[in-house]
């Protein structure tokens, strides 16, 4: 993963993923308590970008499109920790 916030994660692939693909993820997230939590939901691709030439490393974005209520408070409580 390569960063995160409210409405969206971005992270690193071996391979393109075409854009509007709907893709399932899990990922983990810090807590204040110091044990990681799980968010899973489906996210939409919004950027695809190689990282290089011909290097087969792609930057890909997700723009979320499914995320329950708590996952979308552990998220906003996460990045606002982030932000001071």
């Amino acid at each position: 993963m390569r960063d995160i916030s409210k409405s969206g994660v971005a992270f690193f692939a071996e391979s393109a993923i075409p854009l509007m693909t709907l893709v399932n993820f899990a990922l983990e997230i810090p807590t204040n308590e110091g044990e990681p939590q799980t968010i899973s939901g489906q996210g939409a691709v919004v950027r695809c970008e190689p990282l290089a030439p011909n290097m087969g490393h792609f930057e890909i974005a997700l723009f979320f499109q499914e995320l329950d209520a708590d996952a979308e408070k552990s998220i906003a409580a996460f990045v606002s920790s982030k932000a001071n």
